[in-house]
């Protein structure tokens, strides 16, 4: 039978441990960036795409690609890019 430990501290730590013995990943090594994983996303941005005649600029809203390493399960990902789920 499989243990089975309800303390969530102890299983990551487990994990770490296993994942440093068997494969030699020791996270503690590791710099926090490629820990959590990387993000594109796109954002609305005013973008001046050309002039008119008489020199007033021409505004369009463009997609910006974003790059971003942070943690998509938490809540702050999704209300900071809420324009995602619509």
């Amino acid at each position: 039978m499989p243990y089975i430990c309800n303390d969530l501290q102890l299983q990551v730590q487990t994990h770490h441990l296993l994942c440093d013995a068997v494969f030699n990943v020791a996270y503690g090594r590791h710099c926090w960036v490629h820990l959590q994983g990387t993000v594109i996303t796109r954002h609305k941005q005013a973008q001046v795409v050309k002039q008119k005649l008489d020199g007033t600029p021409v505004e369009r809203m463009v997609m910006t690609p974003v790059l971003s390493h942070i943690d998509i399960i938490a809540d702050a990902f999704w209300e900071a890019n809420l324009d995602i789920l619509q």
